[in-house]
C-alpha cells in the first residue's frame, strides 16, 4: 500500500470532493465551512480549487493517494497583498478515518512545508484549530507548529461555541 502525496488533478476533483465532504459531514469541528453549504458548491467551484493549485494562484492543495485513491488532503492558501504575502495559512487538513494514525496527515503537513519553502517570499505559515482537537494539535507541534493564542468563541456549530487555538510555524533564514 505506498503513498503518495501530490496535487490533485484536474479530472480527480470528484474524489476531492467527496472526500471534502465527507471530512465536513464527520468532522464538523474541524472547518470554518459546514457541510451543509458545500453540498451545493457547483461542480466549476469543486474543479477551480484545483486549477488554481495547479497554477500555484493563492493556493496548494495535497492530497494523499493510495492506490490511485484520495485518502487524505491538506490547502494553503495566502493573500499576494504587499504586506502579508510571506505568510500561509494551512487550512482544509483532513485523513479518511480508515487512513489515520498511519502517519499520513503528517506527511501531508511536511509535503505542504517543502513546497513552501520552494517559494522565497514565504516566512511563516499559521494555522487555526478547535482547543478540544488534541490530535491536530499534537500533530501540528510535532512538525513544528507553535502555539501562540486563542480565540474564544469562535465557531458556532450545533448551538454551541468553540475556542481556536491559534498556531505558527516561522522558518528559519
Amino acid at each position: 500500500m505506498a503513498l503518495e502525496i501530490r496535487k490533485p488533478k484536474i479530472e480527480e476533483w470528484e474524489q476531492y470532493k467527496a472526500l471534502r465532504l465527507e471530512s465536513l459531514k464527520i468532522f464538523p469541528l474541524a472547518f470554518a465551512t459546514s457541510y451543509e453549504e458545500s453540498l451545493n458548491d457547483v461542480d466549476e467551484k469543486w474543479m477551480s480549487y484545483i486549477k488554481s493549485s495547479l497554477e500555484n494562484k493563492e493556493s496548494i492543495m495535497l492530497c494523499a493517494f493510495i492506490e490511485n485513491r484520495i485518502v487524505g488532503s491538506v490547502t494553503v492558501i495566502w493573500s499576494n497583498r504587499i504586506k502579508t504575502k510571506h505568510v500561509a495559512n494551512l487550512v482544509g487538513m483532513f485523513v479518511n478515518p480508515d487512513y489515520q494514525r498511519q502517519g499520513i496527515g503528517k506527511e501531508l503537513v511536511l509535503k505542504a512545508i517543502e513546497e513552501l519553502k520552494a517559494f522565497s517570499q514565504f516566512k511563516k505559515i499559521k494555522l487555526d484549530v478547535v482547543s478540544k482537537n488534541y490530535k491536530a494539535i499534537n500533530l501540528y507541534e510535532s512538525v513544528g507548529f507553535e502555539k501562540v493564542g486563542e480565540l474564544h468563541k469562535e465557531l458556532f456549530i450545533d448551538g454551541q461555541f468553540y475556542d481556536l487555538v491559534l498556531m505558527e510555524l516561522i522558518f528559519k533564514d
